[in-house]
C-alpha cells in the first residue's frame, strides 16, 4: 500500500496510507491536513492513474517541489521521492515499485544443492588486543579507526527509524569498515521462525516469508548491475541462526556445489543474520568481495555482527513506530464511529471491518428532534450549533456506553447500529435499553435547560432489527461505514411515527430482549402502515421510565411556540 511520510515538529514523523485519490492541504476537509501557513487550503494531489502516481499542484500560492524541482500542472512520482510543501517536508512510499539502491538487480540463486560441512562462526574467534599487546602501532591504528567508525554507525543507528533511510547509511558505513566490494540488506516481511524446519530462501516453499533486497551497495558503481546470491550461504544463516565467513569461497569445501559463488567469482563472504528479539530471523546482511580472497578476518565477522545485533533493535524499532503509527491512524477513525473497547478489539486484530459489503444481522437506532426547524427559526445560529453540539455529545456517549456503533449524523437526528461490525448475541437488548437512557438522558438536560429558561427539547426513536448490507461505502476520497437495507427503512419510518419523548420499537427487538420486556413497561401499538413499506408492521411503545424530561402536563401547560417537537 502506498504510503507518504509526513515530518512533524521534534524530529517525529507521521505515516499515512493513501487512497487512489488523496487531496493535501491547510483546510480540515481535505484527507491530508498539513498544518502549516504556507500550505494552500487546497495545495495538491496525489492520485493514481492507469496504475501510476502522480502529483498534482493546485494552483497553489508557494508551489510544490518534487526532488528539488517545483511542480507545474502534473508530474509522476515513484518510491522515496522528496516531496516539500511550504515548510513541510514529505516522502513517497511506494513498496511496489521498489527498488534496491541504485537500481541494481538482485537474485537468489535456484535448485542449488549443497553439503556444507564445517563450523559458522557464531563468535569471533578473534577479539581487540589491548593497547600493549597491540604488534605495531600500524594494527592499532587499523583497529582504533574500525571503532571509530564502528561507534559513528552505532550512533547513527539508534536515531533514525525510517528504514529507506537506515539501511543504505548502514551499508555506506560498512563499506567504510571493510573492504567489500558489494553489499546487499535483505528483509523478510514476516519472521523466518526456522525452528520448525528448513528456511528456503527465494523459492515458492517459503511459508514464513521470503527475503527482499532493501539495500544494495556496490563499490565504485553507479550503473545498474545484476547480483545473484548463493541461495546454498543464505539458507545455512538462516537455518543456523549464525554467521558464515569465508576467506576464499571458490575453495571452501562448504560452497564447492554453489553454482552462484562460482559464477559470480565470489573471493571472501561474510554473511550475517539480523535477529529479533524472540530469535526469529528478520533478514540478513551479506558483503562479498570479488577480487581479495582474504578480504574479511574473524574480527570482521564480530565486527559486523555487532553491527548487525544494532540493526536488528532499529529495524524491530522502526517496525514498531510503523505499527503504532498505523494503530493511531486507526484508532483516530474508528473512534469517531465505534466505543472505546470496540476499538480496541480491532486495533488489536481480535476482529475486523470487512472493507466490503456482508449481510448481517443487524439492529438499527434512529433518533429526531421533534419540531427542530421551527425550534431553529427562533434561535440565533450560534445557540442551534451549540443545542446540537450538547445533544450529539450525551447521546453518542450513551450509544457507546451501551457497545453501538455510530454510523452517521443526519441534520438534528442520529443514527447507530449494533451487531456489526462486532456480532453481538446481545444486540437487540443493548440497543433498546441505549434507546431508554437516551430519552432519560434527554430529561436530565432539559431540567438544566429550564434552569437556564432555555427551551426543552423533546425527541422521537425508532428501532428495527433484521439484515442488512453493511460495510464501506462512499468515494475513493471519502468512505464511511453504514447499514444499507430494508432494516434501515423501517428503523428510519419508526423514528418518523414515534411521539415525543417516546421509543418506538419493533416485535423483532422487542421480542429479543425478554429480559427487559419483564422489567420494562410498554404498549402494544395497532399494526403500522409506514411509508415505502408494503405490509403493517408490528410496533411497541417503550416507557423511558421516571425522569425529568419533560412531560405531557408539562408540554400542554407551555405556549405552543415554547414547545420543541411537533407532530
Amino acid at each position: 500500500m502506498p504510503k507518504l511520510i509526513v515530518q512533524l515538529t521534534g524530529g517525529r514523523f507521521r505515516e499515512l496510507e493513501l487512497e487512489r485519490s488523496n487531496a493535501l492541504g491547510r483546510h480540515p476537509d481535505q484527507d491530508i491536513q498539513v498544518m502549516d501557513p504556507l500550505v494552500s487550503k487546497e495545495h495538491l494531489v496525489i492520485e493514481q492513474l492507469a496504475g501510476e502516481w502522480y502529483l498534482r499542484d493546485l494552483d497553489s500560492r508557494n508551489g510544490t517541489w518534487v526532488n528539488a524541482e517545483r511542480v507545474k500542472g502534473r508530474v509522476r512520482i515513484q518510491n522515496n521521492d522528496r516531496i516539500k510543501v511550504g515548510t513541510t517536508h514529505l516522502v513517497f512510499i511506494n513498496r511496489g515499485d521498489r527498488r534496491p539502491t541504485g537500481d541494481h538487480t538482485v537474485t537468489i540463486g535456484n535448485s542449488l544443492e549443497s553439503s556444507i560441512q564445517g563450523s559458522l562462526y557464531r563468535e569471533s574467534a578473534e577479539e581487540f588486543l589491548p593497547v600493549d599487546l597491540m604488534p605495531s602501532v600500524d594494527a592499532l591504528k587499523r583497529d582504533y579507526e574500525k571503532l571509530r567508525l564502528a561507534s559513528r554507525l552505532h550512533r547513527e543507528i539508534a536515531f533514525d527509524v525510517r528504514l529507506d533511510v537506515l539501511l543504505p547509511r548502514i551499508l555506506d558505513h560498512l563499506f567504510g569498515l571493510f573492504k567489500a566490494d558489494r553489499g546487499v540488506i535483505l528483509l523478510a516481511d514476516a519472521p523466518l521462525r526456522t525452528a520448525a524446519g528448513p528456511a528456503v530462501v527465494g523459492g515458492t516453499s517459503a511459508t514464513a516469508g521470503q527475503l527482499q533486497p532493501r539495500a544494495v551497495k556496490v563499490r565504485g558503481k553507479e550503473e545498474p548491475e545484476s547480483i545473484q546470491l548463493s541461495q546454498t550461504i543464505l539458507n545455512k544463516v538462516l537455518v543456523e541462526r549464525a554467521a558464515v565467513l569465508t576467506r576464499d569461497a571458490q575453495m571452501d569445501d562448504r560452497f564447492q556445489r554453489a553454482q552462484s559463488v562460482i559464477i559470480q567469482g565470489i573471493r571472501s563472504t561474510m554473511c550475517v543474520p539480523l535477529l529479533a528479539r524472540d530469535s526469529s530471523v528478520m533478514g540478513v546482511i551479506h558483503l562479498d568481495s570479488l577480487v581479495v580472497a582474504n578480504a574479511f578476518t574473524e574480527k570482521d565477522l564480530g565486527m559486523l555482527q555487532a553491527v548487525a545485533l544494532q540493526a536488528s533493535i532499529a529495524i524491530e524499532n522502526s517496525r514498531l513506530v510503523e505499527r503504532i503509527e498505523r494503530e493511531a491512524v486507526t484508532r483516530q477513525r474508528l473512534e469517531k464511529m465505534l466505543s472505546p473497547n470496540l476499538v480496541e478489539k480491532v486495533v488489536s486484530g481480535d476482529v475486523s471491518i470487512q472493507k466490503g459489503g456482508e449481510l448481517r444481522d443487524v439492529v438499527v437506532l434512529f433518533t429526531d428532534i421533534r419540531g427542530f426547524t421551527n425550534l431553529t427559526e427562533e434561535m440565533p445560529p450560534h445557540e442551534v450549533v451549540a443545542l446540537l453540539n450538547e445533544y450529539f455529545e450525551l447521546l453518542v456517549d450513551v450509544v457507546f456506553e451501551f457497545d453501538g456503533t455510530l454510523d452517521k449524523f443526519m441534520g438534528d437526528g442520529l443514527m447507530a447500529i449494533w451487531g456489526a461490525p462486532v456480532a453481538d448475541p446481545q444486540a437487540a437488548e443493548k440497543a433498546l435499553r441505549c434507546a431508554i437512557e437516551m430519552q432519560q438522558t434527554i430529561g436530565r438536560m432539559n431540567a438544566l435547560r429550564r434552569l437556564d429558561g432555555k427551551v426543552p427539547i423533546a425527541t422521537g426513536i425508532g428501532l428495527d432489527k433484521g439484515q442488512a448490507i453493511v460495510g464501506y461505502t462512499g468515494s475513493s476520497r471519502t468512505m464511511s461505514y453504514t447499514a444499507i437495507g430494508p432494516t434501515v427503512n423501517i428503523a428510519s419510518r419508526l423514528c418518523a411515527q414515534a411521539k415525543p419523548g417516546e421509543v418506538l420499537t419493533s416485535g423483532e427487538v422487542w421480542r429479543m430482549a425478554p429480559e427487559l420486556a419483564r422489567t420494562t413497561e410498554a404498549t402494544l401499538r395497532p399494526p403500522l402502515m409506514l411509508k415505502g413499506i408494503s405490509t403493517p408492521v408490528e410496533a411497541w411503545s417503550v416507557a423511558p421510565g421516571d425522569t425529568p424530561q419533560t412531560s405531557t402536563g408539562e408540554r400542554e401547560g407551555l405556549p405552543l411556540e415554547r414547545v420543541a417537537f411537533s407532530d
